[in-house]
């Protein structure tokens, strides 16, 4: 049990519809771990029902049902019930984007793509309903406000201070002048978008209890909003240490793509402040890959004048992610729509054709090392840590990871080459560029192991797909010293061959 999942007290009941018993018992199962009372239904029919018998505080809907489907069962929930009432999480396939439009045009509050991730529909989950919360307190601030002299000023006060830590001030304005308050009405716009993501989070979060994980996170994620804000971007969510951002919109500036570019870069040199608190507190340090992509988002309230959350959808978000996933620790990532919008003032430090998921074709990104204009603010020029290649090799066992977490299946191979961030390493399985694996490496001599390492294969032989290079994401302080340990007795037999 994770210690996250351990509640001491209930956080509220859930509805959870699925036509799969499989996915209904899994959820049911880690909701009531993460300290949840979770009812289950099979069919929409039997969740109309017990919606009636009342009594819910969200409802986790899946679209895909027969008979009666899940935008039928939200239609007929929103005849009588708010979106502030009575919170639905749609459950769908990310690409299935026309059904998550046409879910939120009819008042759906979020949504979750399949296969489920559990910590990110924990964390939506737990969002949904402190909005709920907060909806109620702030619509009993405002009976109250109307009730005494000057109520407009209290409301639009009460509000700066509920929603001012999450968005910038930009948006909290434009919520406050409107006439309909947070009916910010949904457009399509050109936008920036930025996701960012710490490299090995899994693995570090995995040695630590989850007060200290959350001290951390939230001393990351303090310093990054604060530089995301100061450059007059939108937060638009959290997803553990994902974060999504636009810059575009609610306001539109001609300089939106360079902004997000100047922000990626501060973002990245003020890793080392974060990395030095860390070390003062005893935790390992930790990097973070950056992926930028300019397109058209539908972004604001999605067509619903009862939308609860400022966001934003559309393909380009899922590409963003695609290209954010590429980043390795420390690297900016941006498209070529990105690279276009802020012309020949990028630094660009490489190039290279990728083909992510769901894109039909290959498609080129850039690592971006700074930007010149009136932002100038750079990077520092990497070095290239060589690797040794050694004479007696250290034998190697790796899982592949699919998603978050890595499968059963344990490969054997050869570890070549060794350097502090990477190696070479050949097995006999094929395996592909740019997959996420856990490593351990042996020396079968001295049975000394560098365990639980996390890398990404960022090379493959053209000859063999047997031979690759993975770069190292993640890696322990035990590793660390393992790993140095096995470079330095290759360099010892080296010398002493010379001698």
């Amino acid at each position: 049990m994770n210690a996250e999942e351990k509640q001491a007290t209930p956080q509220g009941s859930l509805l959870v519809v699925d036509d799969i018993e499989m996915n209904r018992d899994l959820l049911s199962r880690r909701f009531g771990l993460a300290g949840y009372n979770v009812t289950t239904a099979e069919t929409g029919v039997r969740a109309l029902e017990l919606i009636d018998d009342g009594g819910y505080d969200l409802v986790l809907l899946d679209i895909m049902m027969p008979e009666m489907d899940g935008i039928k069962v939200l239609k007929v929930i929103r005849e009588t019930r708010s979106m502030v009432e009575l919170p639905v999480i749609m459950v769908s396939a990310l690409t299935d984007s026309a059904d998550i439009v046409t879910a939120l045009e009819l008042g759906a509050n979020d949504y979750v793509g399949k296969p489920v991730n559990f910590q990110e529909a924990l964390a939506r989950t737990r969002t949904q309903i402190e909005l709920k919360r907060l909806s109620r307190e702030l619509k009993d601030a405002r009976e109250a406000a109307d009730r005494a002299t000057g109520a407009l000023d209290i409301a639009n006060r009460l509000i700066r201070q509920t929603f001012g830590r999450y968005l910038s001030d930009d948006l909290v304005d434009e919520i406050l002048g409107s006439p309909e308050g947070a009916a910010l009405g949904g457009a399509s716009c050109i936008v920036t978008i930025m996701m960012s993501d710490l490299r090995g989070f899994t693995a570090f979060s995995e040695e630590l209890p989850a007060e200290s994980l959350m001290r951390l996170l939230n001393i990351y994620l303090k310093e990054m909003t604060g530089i995301i804000l100061r450059y007059r971007g939108t937060i638009i969510e959290f997803i553990g240490d994902s974060i999504f951002a636009i810059f575009g919109a609610p306001l539109r500036r001609d300089d939106d793509a360079e902004r997000a570019v100047s922000c990626a870069v501060e973002m990245q040199a003020a890793m080392d402040k974060i990395n030095r608190q860390f070390n003062e507190m005893g935790f390992p340090e930790v990097e973070q890959g950056i992926g930028l992509n300019t397109g058209e988002l539908v972004v604001g309230n999605l067509g619903s004048d009862k939308r609860t959350k400022y966001g934003a959808v559309g393909r380009d978000v899922n590409l963003t992610a695609r290209i954010e996933s590429y980043a390795l620790g420390g690297q900016i990532l941006v498209s070529e729509s990105t690279l276009a919008a802020c012309g020949p003032i990028l630094r660009v430090d490489h190039k290279m054709k990728v083909r992510p998921k769901g894109v039909k074709t290959p498609i080129t990104i850039y690592e971006v090392g700074g930007i010149g204009g009136g932002f100038n603010r750079y990077l520092p020029e990497k070095r290239q840590n060589e690797m040794v290649e050694l004479s007696r090799s250290l034998s190697a066992r790796f899982s592949i990871f699919d998603g978050k977490h890595a499968t059963e299946e344990i490969f054997e191979g050869i570890v070549a080459k060794l350097g502090p961030d990477a190696a070479t390493i050949y097995n006999s399985a094929s395996v592909e560029r740019w997959i996420n694996i856990k490593i351990s490496i042996l020396d079968t001599d001295t049975q000394e192991t560098a365990a639980d390492l996390y890398g990404k294969i960022t090379e493959c032989d053209s000859k063999s797909a047997h031979t690759f290079k993975v770069h190292f994401t993640y890696a322990s302080s035990a590793a660390k010293t393992a790993i140095a340990e096995f470079i330095n007795r290759e360099s010892i037999r080296r010398n002493s061959t010379h001698i």
